[in-house]
Protein backbone atom coordinates (compact mmCIF):
# COMPACT_ATOMS: atom_id res chain seq x y z
CA UNK A 1 0.00 0.00 0.00
CA UNK A 2 2.99 2.37 0.71
CA UNK A 3 4.46 1.69 -2.90
CA UNK A 4 1.03 3.59 -4.47
CA UNK A 5 2.29 7.00 -4.02
CA UNK A 6 5.30 6.47 -5.72
CA UNK A 7 4.25 4.49 -8.36
CA UNK A 8 1.33 7.11 -9.18
CA UNK A 9 4.46 9.55 -9.19
CA UNK A 10 6.23 8.00 -11.46
CA UNK A 11 3.41 7.09 -13.93
CA UNK A 12 2.77 10.96 -13.50
CA UNK A 13 6.52 11.92 -14.52
CA UNK A 14 6.42 8.94 -17.43
CA UNK A 15 2.81 11.09 -18.85
CA UNK A 16 5.08 14.23 -18.65
CA UNK A 17 8.37 13.31 -19.94
CA UNK A 18 6.14 11.72 -22.81
CA UNK A 19 4.80 14.96 -23.49
CA UNK A 20 7.38 17.06 -23.33
CA UNK A 21 9.15 14.99 -26.11
CA UNK A 22 6.20 15.57 -28.24
CA UNK A 23 6.61 17.68 -31.25
CA UNK A 24 4.64 21.70 -30.80
CA UNK A 25 1.70 22.11 -33.05
CA UNK A 26 1.64 25.97 -34.77
CA UNK A 27 -0.94 26.89 -36.29
CA UNK A 28 -0.09 29.48 -39.92
CA UNK A 29 -2.08 32.25 -38.26
CA UNK A 30 0.25 32.54 -35.24
CA UNK A 31 3.16 32.43 -37.36
CA UNK A 32 5.79 34.52 -39.44
CA UNK A 33 7.83 34.31 -42.96
CA UNK A 34 11.16 35.69 -42.53
CA UNK A 35 13.77 35.33 -45.80
CA UNK A 36 11.68 31.66 -46.53
CA UNK A 37 11.65 30.51 -43.34
CA UNK A 38 8.87 30.00 -41.08
CA UNK A 39 8.84 31.03 -36.90
CA UNK A 40 6.13 31.12 -34.77
CA UNK A 41 5.22 34.63 -33.73
CA UNK A 42 8.02 36.60 -32.01
CA UNK A 43 10.15 33.47 -31.94
CA UNK A 44 13.90 33.84 -32.71
CA UNK A 45 14.53 30.56 -34.25
CA UNK A 46 12.89 28.96 -37.25
CA UNK A 47 10.27 26.76 -36.07
CA UNK A 48 10.25 22.66 -36.44
CA UNK A 49 6.96 20.40 -35.87
CA UNK A 50 3.90 20.44 -37.00
CA UNK A 51 2.54 23.12 -39.07
CA UNK A 52 -1.39 23.11 -39.79
CA UNK A 53 -3.28 25.75 -41.97
CA UNK A 54 -0.67 26.42 -44.42
CA UNK A 55 -1.86 28.07 -47.29
CA UNK A 56 -1.22 25.65 -50.37
CA UNK A 57 0.49 29.47 -52.62
CA UNK A 58 2.80 29.46 -49.43
CA UNK A 59 3.93 26.00 -49.42
CA UNK A 60 4.11 25.68 -52.91
CA UNK A 61 5.71 29.28 -53.45
CA UNK A 62 8.79 28.52 -54.83
CA UNK A 63 7.93 25.33 -56.29
CA UNK A 64 7.44 27.16 -59.90
CA UNK A 65 7.08 23.67 -61.54
CA UNK A 66 4.21 22.57 -59.24
CA UNK A 67 2.09 25.85 -60.79
CA UNK A 68 3.40 25.07 -64.35
CA UNK A 69 1.60 20.96 -63.89
CA UNK A 70 -1.44 22.27 -62.26
CA UNK A 71 -1.85 24.64 -64.94
CA UNK A 72 -1.10 22.43 -67.72
CA UNK A 73 -3.90 19.88 -66.05
CA UNK A 74 -6.48 22.40 -66.19
CA UNK A 75 -5.74 23.39 -69.91
CA UNK A 76 -5.54 19.17 -70.77
CA UNK A 77 -9.05 19.19 -68.93
CA UNK A 78 -10.53 21.74 -71.04
CA UNK A 79 -9.71 20.38 -74.06
CA UNK A 80 -11.14 16.93 -73.36
CA UNK A 81 -14.32 19.06 -72.91
CA UNK A 82 -14.71 19.46 -69.15
CA UNK A 83 -13.05 21.67 -66.31
CA UNK A 84 -12.15 20.61 -62.82
CA UNK A 85 -14.68 21.68 -60.01
CA UNK A 86 -12.00 23.86 -58.41
CA UNK A 87 -8.66 25.40 -59.73
CA UNK A 88 -6.73 21.88 -58.65
CA UNK A 89 -5.38 22.42 -54.89
CA UNK A 90 -6.52 26.79 -55.42
CA UNK A 91 -7.50 27.65 -51.65
CA UNK A 92 -6.75 24.53 -49.55
CA UNK A 93 -4.94 24.83 -46.42
CA UNK A 94 -2.36 22.39 -45.66
CA UNK A 95 -0.78 19.90 -43.07
CA UNK A 96 2.39 18.72 -42.20
CA UNK A 97 5.91 19.10 -40.94
CA UNK A 98 8.46 21.60 -40.43
CA UNK A 99 12.28 21.02 -40.57
CA UNK A 100 14.26 24.34 -38.95
CA UNK A 101 11.17 26.54 -40.81
CA UNK A 102 10.88 24.37 -43.93
CA UNK A 103 8.87 21.73 -45.18
CA UNK A 104 10.46 18.59 -44.18
CA UNK A 105 7.88 15.62 -45.10
CA UNK A 106 3.63 14.80 -46.42
CA UNK A 107 1.61 17.49 -46.79
CA UNK A 108 -2.18 16.90 -46.83
CA UNK A 109 -3.98 19.88 -48.01
CA UNK A 110 -8.08 20.61 -47.79
CA UNK A 111 -10.73 23.21 -48.50
CA UNK A 112 -11.98 25.20 -45.44
CA UNK A 113 -14.15 23.00 -43.63
CA UNK A 114 -13.94 20.13 -45.75
CA UNK A 115 -11.87 16.90 -45.09
CA UNK A 116 -11.45 15.89 -48.44
CA UNK A 117 -7.85 16.12 -49.39
CA UNK A 118 -7.25 17.95 -52.51
CA UNK A 119 -3.53 17.60 -52.75
CA UNK A 120 -0.69 15.36 -51.00
CA UNK A 121 2.42 16.44 -51.40
CA UNK A 122 6.05 15.19 -49.97
CA UNK A 123 9.20 17.84 -49.78
CA UNK A 124 12.08 16.79 -48.73
CA UNK A 125 13.84 20.11 -46.82
CA UNK A 126 11.92 22.32 -48.95
CA UNK A 127 11.72 21.28 -52.58
CA UNK A 128 9.30 18.47 -54.37
CA UNK A 129 10.60 14.58 -53.93
CA UNK A 130 8.04 12.34 -54.40
CA UNK A 131 4.30 12.03 -54.85
CA UNK A 132 2.69 15.11 -55.79
CA UNK A 133 -1.65 14.05 -55.95
CA UNK A 134 -4.56 16.43 -57.39
CA UNK A 135 -8.08 15.30 -56.23
CA UNK A 136 -11.11 16.72 -56.92
CA UNK A 137 -13.88 17.73 -54.44
CA UNK A 138 -15.17 14.17 -53.82
CA UNK A 139 -11.62 12.63 -53.32
CA UNK A 140 -11.27 11.16 -56.90
CA UNK A 141 -7.32 11.47 -58.14
CA UNK A 142 -7.32 14.12 -61.13
CA UNK A 143 -3.59 13.47 -61.38
CA UNK A 144 -0.25 12.69 -59.80
CA UNK A 145 3.30 12.46 -60.61
CA UNK A 146 6.57 11.98 -59.04
CA UNK A 147 9.05 14.37 -58.45
CA UNK A 148 13.11 14.03 -57.75
CA UNK A 149 14.92 16.36 -56.36
CA UNK A 150 12.10 19.04 -57.43
CA UNK A 151 11.74 17.91 -60.93
CA UNK A 152 8.84 15.95 -62.28
CA UNK A 153 10.12 12.34 -64.08
CA UNK A 154 7.61 10.07 -65.20
CA UNK A 155 4.57 9.13 -66.89
CA UNK A 156 1.77 11.56 -65.48
CA UNK A 157 -2.01 10.08 -66.20
CA UNK A 158 -4.66 12.96 -66.26
CA UNK A 159 -7.99 12.00 -65.52
CA UNK A 160 -11.51 13.65 -65.41
CA UNK A 161 -13.35 15.02 -61.95
CA UNK A 162 -16.51 12.69 -61.46
CA UNK A 163 -15.51 10.37 -64.05
CA UNK A 164 -12.49 9.34 -63.59
CA UNK A 165 -12.08 9.00 -67.36
CA UNK A 166 -8.59 9.15 -68.97
CA UNK A 167 -8.06 12.65 -70.45
CA UNK A 168 -4.31 12.91 -71.48
CA UNK A 169 -1.19 11.15 -70.91
CA UNK A 170 2.39 12.69 -71.02
CA UNK A 171 5.89 11.87 -70.24
CA UNK A 172 8.52 13.44 -67.98
CA UNK A 173 12.48 13.03 -67.82
CA UNK A 174 14.03 14.90 -65.43
CA UNK A 175 11.65 18.17 -65.58
CA UNK A 176 11.05 18.28 -69.25
CA UNK A 177 8.59 16.45 -71.33
CA UNK A 178 9.89 13.67 -73.34
CA UNK A 179 8.35 11.15 -75.27
CA UNK A 180 4.27 10.41 -76.54
CA UNK A 181 1.76 12.71 -75.97
CA UNK A 182 -2.36 11.67 -75.86
CA UNK A 183 -5.45 13.05 -75.56
CA UNK A 184 -8.74 11.81 -74.82
CA UNK A 185 -12.13 13.13 -74.82
CA UNK A 186 -13.67 13.06 -71.67
CA UNK A 187 -17.24 12.17 -72.69
CA UNK A 188 -16.27 9.36 -75.33
CA UNK A 189 -12.97 8.06 -73.40
CA UNK A 190 -12.09 8.41 -77.75
CA UNK A 191 -8.33 9.66 -78.40
CA UNK A 192 -8.40 13.45 -79.87
CA UNK A 193 -4.45 14.25 -79.47
CA UNK A 194 -1.38 11.91 -80.63
CA UNK A 195 1.65 13.90 -80.77
CA UNK A 196 5.49 13.29 -79.53
CA UNK A 197 7.81 15.42 -78.29
CA UNK A 198 11.66 14.96 -77.92
CA UNK A 199 13.51 17.18 -74.94
CA UNK A 200 10.39 19.64 -74.52
CA UNK A 201 9.42 19.68 -78.41
CA UNK A 202 6.89 18.73 -80.43
CA UNK A 203 9.04 16.33 -83.16
CA UNK A 204 7.03 14.64 -85.75
CA UNK A 205 3.23 14.40 -86.79
CA UNK A 206 0.83 16.43 -84.78
CA UNK A 207 -2.70 15.56 -84.79
CA UNK A 208 -5.83 15.80 -83.42
CA UNK A 209 -9.03 14.39 -84.23
CA UNK A 210 -13.07 15.21 -83.10
CA UNK A 211 -14.59 13.62 -80.52
CA UNK A 212 -15.36 10.01 -82.01
CA UNK A 213 -11.44 9.61 -82.78
CA UNK A 214 -12.13 9.29 -86.13
CA UNK A 215 -12.46 12.80 -88.22
CA UNK A 216 -9.32 14.74 -88.25
CA UNK A 217 -9.46 18.21 -87.43
CA UNK A 218 -5.81 19.65 -87.44
CA UNK A 219 -2.72 17.96 -88.38
CA UNK A 220 0.62 19.34 -89.21
CA UNK A 221 4.45 18.46 -88.95
CA UNK A 222 7.04 19.48 -86.36
CA UNK A 223 10.54 19.36 -86.47
CA UNK A 224 12.32 20.43 -82.83
CA UNK A 225 9.83 22.68 -82.46
CA UNK A 226 9.08 24.09 -85.43
CA UNK A 227 6.61 23.84 -88.14
CA UNK A 228 7.76 22.11 -91.12
CA UNK A 229 5.57 20.61 -93.32
CA UNK A 230 1.67 20.94 -94.76
CA UNK A 231 -0.86 22.07 -91.92
CA UNK A 232 -4.55 21.14 -92.27
CA UNK A 233 -7.63 22.10 -90.25
CA UNK A 234 -11.16 20.77 -90.65
CA UNK A 235 -14.48 21.94 -89.09
CA UNK A 236 -15.31 19.29 -86.09
CA UNK A 237 -18.78 18.68 -87.28
CA UNK A 238 -18.78 18.29 -91.42
CA UNK A 239 -14.93 17.52 -91.64
CA UNK A 240 -15.15 20.38 -94.69
CA UNK A 241 -11.79 21.74 -94.99
CA UNK A 242 -11.29 24.92 -92.94
CA UNK A 243 -7.49 25.91 -94.11
CA UNK A 244 -4.24 24.39 -96.08
CA UNK A 245 -0.90 25.47 -96.38
CA UNK A 246 3.01 24.91 -96.12
CA UNK A 247 5.45 25.63 -93.27
CA UNK A 248 8.93 25.98 -93.73
CA UNK A 249 11.52 25.96 -90.41
CA UNK A 250 8.87 27.84 -88.24
CA UNK A 251 7.82 30.00 -91.00
CA UNK A 252 4.60 29.96 -93.28
CA UNK A 253 5.72 29.55 -96.93
CA UNK A 254 3.68 29.30 -100.14
CA UNK A 255 0.21 29.75 -100.55
CA UNK A 256 -2.46 29.52 -97.67
CA UNK A 257 -6.19 28.65 -98.74
CA UNK A 258 -9.32 29.18 -96.28
CA UNK A 259 -12.60 27.95 -96.62
CA UNK A 260 -16.01 28.71 -94.79
CA UNK A 261 -19.28 25.91 -95.52
CA UNK A 262 -17.41 24.12 -97.85
CA UNK A 263 -16.55 27.29 -99.97
CA UNK A 264 -13.04 29.08 -100.49
CA UNK A 265 -12.53 32.30 -99.26
CA UNK A 266 -9.39 33.68 -99.45
CA UNK A 267 -5.69 32.99 -100.26
CA UNK A 268 -2.60 34.18 -98.84
CA UNK A 269 0.72 33.77 -100.51
CA UNK A 270 4.06 33.91 -98.12
CA UNK A 271 7.88 33.67 -99.47
CA UNK A 272 9.25 32.38 -95.62
CA UNK A 273 7.31 34.27 -93.35
CA UNK A 274 7.04 37.36 -95.65
CA UNK A 275 3.59 37.98 -96.60
CA UNK A 276 3.27 38.36 -100.53
CA UNK A 277 -0.14 38.61 -101.51
CA UNK A 278 -4.02 38.51 -100.53
CA UNK A 279 -6.74 37.10 -102.44
CA UNK A 280 -10.21 38.07 -101.14
CA UNK A 281 -12.55 35.42 -103.39
CA UNK A 282 -16.26 35.66 -101.16
CA UNK A 283 -19.31 36.60 -103.12
CA UNK A 284 -17.69 35.35 -106.55
CA UNK A 285 -15.28 38.71 -106.47
CA UNK A 286 -11.84 37.88 -106.56
CA UNK A 287 -9.89 40.61 -105.57
CA UNK A 288 -6.20 40.53 -104.76
CA UNK A 289 -3.68 42.88 -103.43
CA UNK A 290 -0.33 42.52 -103.74
CA UNK A 291 2.70 43.33 -101.05
CA UNK A 292 6.37 43.00 -103.15
CA UNK A 293 8.28 41.05 -101.43
CA UNK A 294 11.52 42.59 -100.04
CA UNK A 295 14.60 41.43 -102.50
CA UNK A 296 17.27 39.92 -100.24
CA UNK A 297 20.05 42.57 -101.17
CA UNK A 298 17.52 46.09 -101.25
CA UNK A 299 14.10 45.79 -98.85
CA UNK A 300 11.82 47.81 -100.90
CA UNK A 301 10.58 50.91 -99.14
CA UNK A 302 7.27 50.51 -96.81
CA UNK A 303 7.30 46.44 -97.10
CA UNK A 304 8.51 46.21 -93.48
CA UNK A 305 5.61 48.99 -92.50
CA UNK A 306 2.94 46.84 -94.57
CA UNK A 307 3.67 43.65 -92.70
CA UNK A 308 3.75 45.48 -89.44
CA UNK A 309 -0.31 46.89 -90.07
CA UNK A 310 -0.72 42.97 -91.01
CA UNK A 311 0.81 41.58 -88.18
CA UNK A 312 -1.33 44.05 -85.77
CA UNK A 313 -4.31 43.26 -87.75
CA UNK A 314 -4.47 39.69 -87.30
CA UNK A 315 -3.38 39.90 -83.15
CA UNK A 316 -7.53 40.76 -82.59
CA UNK A 317 -8.54 39.36 -85.99
CA UNK A 318 -6.61 35.73 -86.15
CA UNK A 319 -9.34 34.00 -88.87
CA UNK A 320 -10.41 37.16 -90.99
CA UNK A 321 -8.12 38.07 -94.05
CA UNK A 322 -7.52 41.20 -94.54
CA UNK A 323 -9.44 42.68 -97.27
CA UNK A 324 -8.59 45.19 -100.45
CA UNK A 325 -9.84 48.06 -98.88
CA UNK A 326 -8.35 47.47 -95.40
CA UNK A 327 -5.05 46.45 -97.63
CA UNK A 328 -5.05 50.23 -99.89
CA UNK A 329 -5.44 51.67 -95.78
CA UNK A 330 -2.58 49.96 -94.53
CA UNK A 331 -0.81 51.25 -97.77
CA UNK A 332 -1.94 54.78 -97.03
CA UNK A 333 -0.98 55.12 -93.22
CA UNK A 334 2.00 53.76 -94.49
CA UNK A 335 2.68 56.28 -96.82
CA UNK A 336 2.09 58.98 -94.14
CA UNK A 337 5.06 57.36 -91.81
CA UNK A 338 2.25 55.80 -89.49
CA UNK A 339 3.39 52.40 -87.90
CA UNK A 340 1.03 50.43 -85.58
CA UNK A 341 0.89 51.64 -81.63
Amino acid sequence: MQLRPALAGLACLLILGLAGCSKPVLDFRNAEIVNGKVYRSGADSPFTGTIANIPDRVLLGNQAVAMTIAQMTATALQAAGTTPLTMLSQGTLCDGKLSEGGPDGEFSCKLPQSDVVMLSVTLDKAVLDGKLTFRDRQGGVITELNFSHGLPDGKQEIQAPLTQKKVHVVNWNKGVLDGEESGYDAQTGEQILKATLVNGKYDGEFVQYAADGKRVIYKTTYVQGLKNGMEDQFESASGEPLSHGEWSNGEKNGTFKYWSNGKQTSEEKYDNGHLVSISDLREGQEMTTRYAAPAASEPEPGSACLDEWVAAFHKGNEDQPVTADQSSEFEEWCKQGKHPG
